[in-house]
């Protein structure tokens, strides 16, 4: 099975929806790492908290607001976020790992 990359428009707006899915992976993951570190010590969960320290999801959401006033920006910024996810489900795919 060969990997078909999702088609890059080229528009700030589709990185903004990649960095929506990126920024929504890191709070989850911090959220997971609040509520599981310290049941399933001493296993390693430090790459939960990968971004701690950053800009927060609040920034997140500010930032896209200020990058996404348009319907077409907007419409841009989903097809990144779709895009990021079906990359990664592919790569998921082509790898063996199924949910």
């Amino acid at each position: 099975m060969k990997l078909v990359l999702p088609v890059d428009d080229g528009s700030e707006a589709f990185c903004w929806g990649i960095a929506y899915v990126l920024e929504g992976s890191r709070l989850g993951g911090r959220l997971l790492y609040r509520r599981l570190h310290e049941r399933l010590a001493p296993h390693p969960l430090r790459y939960l908290q990968h971004g701690t320290g950053r800009p927060s999801w609040p920034d997140t959401l500010k930032a896209l607001r200020s990058h996404l006033a348009s319907p077409s920006s907007q419409t841009a910024a989903c097809r990144g976020a779709v895009a990021a996810f079906e990359l990664l489900l592919a790569r998921f795919e082509l790898a063996g790992v199924t949910a």
